[in-house]
């Protein structure tokens, strides 16, 4: 019997198989990294550095708003809800965990206390539990989330599905706790030389004690209401 070449319509359905194949291929590579495609949908080149802002924390007066954000000078709409909703992260410092440029994918530094009248809502954070004793830090001035990245933390987009966005709080002795990230089980970490501006990165939990990787989770910084007298 003479060999019969396939049909056009089965050779088509054989194409098209093997193209969805090889997407499905692509898919399943980035989904270890959550952030494979950033705001505008695009596909990174780097894949240590998917947003193209380096892997080191840069100082917040020194960092550019990253290529792919268009609309860094939109007006913000901040979170509402009681103000038990929300919770401020303090270092043993006096640092405070805090957005400073409002751009998506800006790095996270810990900032004065001091200057809370200047931060405002980008001090607070609504803390929600997610399941398995994991939590997410969603910044009250911007809606975005605290986010694992290189060798510090950014503020993203929130996503159910990133675990970059998910941390463990882990209490210590002195009322103060580590806060570890669940996806690469590094807790933050600031230092304790700079009065202002203290760098946040990711670092080796310590099993002892070390006043750089301590947080008190406080109230929320409100503004102070003036007492009127009759």
């Amino acid at each position: 019997m003479p060999h019969l070449p396939f049909p056009p319509t089965l050779m088509r359905s054989l194409f098209a198989l093997a193209f969805g194949v090889l997407a499905l291929a692509s898919c399943a590579k980035n989904t270890a990294n959550p952030l494979a495609a950033n705001i505008n949908g695009k596909i990174p080149d780097q894949i240590d550095d998917p947003l193209g802002i380096g892997t080191k924390p840069t100082a917040p007066a020194k960092q550019a708003a990253p290529s792919f954000i268009h609309n860094a000078k939109s007006r913000l709409s901040p979170l509402s809800g009681d103000a038990r909703d929300f919770v401020a992260l303090l270092n043993q410092g006096g640092g405070v965990v805090s957005v400073w440029a409002s751009a998506p994918a800006s790095w996270v530094w810990a900032h004065s206390a001091a200057l809370n009248a200047n931060f405002g809502d980008a001090f607070n954070w609504a803390m929600q539990p997610i399941g398995d004793g994991l939590f997410r830090f969603v910044n009250k001035l911007t809606r975005t989330c605290l986010n694992a990245y290189g060798q510090g933390v950014i503020h993203y987009p929130c996503d159910p599905n990133n675990p970059n966005q998910f941390f463990r709080i882990l209490p210590m002795d002195n009322g103060a706790s580590a806060i570890q990230s669940a996806s690469t089980n590094l807790c933050l970490q600031t230092s304790m030389h700079t009065k202002a501006n203290h760098p946040i990165t990711l670092n080796k939990c310590l099993q002892v004690a070390n006043s750089e990787q301590q947080w008190f989770i406080i109230p929320p910084f409100l503004k102070p209401t003036p007492i009127i007298y009759p």
